[in-house]
């Protein structure tokens, strides 16, 4: 068999691997985004300051205020600003739950590696952005509150005199990530390389270490040969 007939039959199995180690790369960065993302959720969470007034005295938080600078504050400690602001913290709460839920489900995979925990991660990931989107936009509707209003002068949706704090725009950026995290996670689920067993290696010493063809013969008429 010619050595070139032999190479373009191992084609596949190459393309194979170079599939799959692209895979892989793709879902380790895939992994570490969902953790760093658990991360920043967590800190978007606990953060009291989301909102500050113009001086920057006065801070609000998804569930704490704080009247003196430097604030007061520890994450354990609730000091409820109106129900508004309450569902935007549960919101953002159960977001955050499912992130670090998704931080042992990608262990899981690690020990496991089957396509079903890409689908579970996916569908959590949806379901963070749902909740993070949901705290995104209750946020803003709850500046009607009378702590707030007496503070900035606001009104839903209408921030007044206080300054949006970077907490609130990781919170929208999150919810972003959320749902391209989800998307990656399915669509890795749904294209994970087959398995396959290594290629025989000692096929190629074979195919290199076969002895010549014997050169060809002329047959005449008269029934003599001639070799070229």
């Amino acid at each position: 068999m010619p050595a070139s007939s032999t190479a373009t039959s191992t084609t596949p199995f190459f393309e194979l691997y170079d599939y799959s180690k692209d895979w892989r790369i793709l879902a380790g960065l895939w992994a570490l985004l969902g953790i760093a993302t658990a991360i920043l959720q967590c800190v978007v969470l606990v953060h009291p300051a989301w909102i500050s007034s113009s001086n920057g005295v006065t801070t609000f938080g998804l569930y704490d205020v704080c009247y003196t600078a430097p604030c007061d504050f520890t994450p354990w400690q609730i000091r409820s600003i109106s129900t508004s602001f309450d569902a935007a913290a549960i919101a953002i709460l159960a977001s955050t739950t499912l992130s670090l839920m998704v931080v042992f489900a990608v262990l899981l995979l690690f020990i496991v590696g089957d396509t079903i925990v890409f689908k579970v991660v996916g569908w959590m990931h949806l379901f963070s952005f749902v909740l993070e989107l949901a705290g995104v936009i209750i946020f803003p509707f709850a500046w009607n509150s009378n702590k707030m209003t007496a503070i900035c002068d606001s009104d839903s949706y209408m921030i007044g005199n206080c300054v949006m704090r970077w907490p609130y725009l990781l919170a929208a950026v999150l919810a972003v990530d959320h749902l391209s995290l989800a998307m990656l996670g399915m669509m890795l689920a749904c294209r994970k390389p087959p398995r396959r067993k290594p290629f025989p290696m000692h096929t190629f010493e074979y195919v290199h270490h076969l002895p010549p063809p014997p050169p060809p013969e002329v047959y005449f008429t008269n029934g003599g040969t001639m070799k070229l």
